[in-house]
């Protein structure tokens, strides 16, 4: 059978800044650039790309990039530094002078 089997395994990316991590569906054969492209993508934050990077925790806490082109292979938990692991915050609309409605014409409440 010349088919080649795509298996996928899960893994956990953990923030080294805060207490949230995330669990995405990757190949081994994924590039850790992928993983943070697709990081990116799930939680709507193109900072991840710049800002973020895959880190290794030394022994005496110490923390080291990981290189992006470096493959998965068989983590299954990766720790995540630079940005935060959330949705990005709604933007809020425009302040108008609707936003100010409850105040009177002298400025009084």
């Amino acid at each position: 059978d010349d088919r080649e089997t795509t298996v996928t395994a899960s893994v956990t990316i953990k923030s080294v800044d805060g207490p949230e991590d995330m669990v995405l569906q990757a190949m081994p054969t994924t590039t850790l650039g992928e993983l943070k492209a697709l990081l990116s993508t799930r939680l709507g934050r193109p900072d991840i790309i710049d800002q973020g990077s895959f880190v290794s925790t030394m022994p005496n806490g110490d923390v080291r990039p990981i290189n992006d082109l470096q493959k998965l292979g068989t983590r299954a938990t990766l720790d995540f530094a630079g940005a935060p692991l959330c949705p990005s915050p709604e933007d809020l609309p425009p302040c108008s002078l609707d936003n100010f409605a409850d105040y009177g014409s002298d400025g009084q409440i």
